[in-house]
């Protein structure tokens, strides 16, 4: 974590309304800096926040459960993320 970036995960709330603390705003901060295209989450823990994708999408981060990725190709998956249960 830089400090840039630190500064970004306040401004998540200062400028964009997406209330998140600790730790979740700085992995969110992080992935739109790094211009990710996905947050990946196993445990569902912004939902539990009241936070929905659209604010952070905006931002240009899709927010998904991690069995729902669309950036990891099929054939690269052995299991159902999440779950540890097989595809086929």
């Amino acid at each position: 974590m830089t400090p840039f970036i630190a500064q970004d995960a306040r401004d998540l709330t200062w400028n964009h309304g997406i209330a998140l603390k600790g730790a979740d705003s700085i992995h969110v901060a992080s992935a739109i800096n790094r211009n990710c295209e996905e947050f990946l989450t196993a445990d569902g823990r912004l939902q539990r926040l009241g936070v929905t994708d659209a604010p952070i999408r905006r931002l240009g981060v899709s927010v998904r459960g991690a069995r729902n990725t669309e950036c990891l190709p099929t054939k690269y998956r052995q299991l159902e993320l999440g779950d540890g249960e097989r595809l086929n």
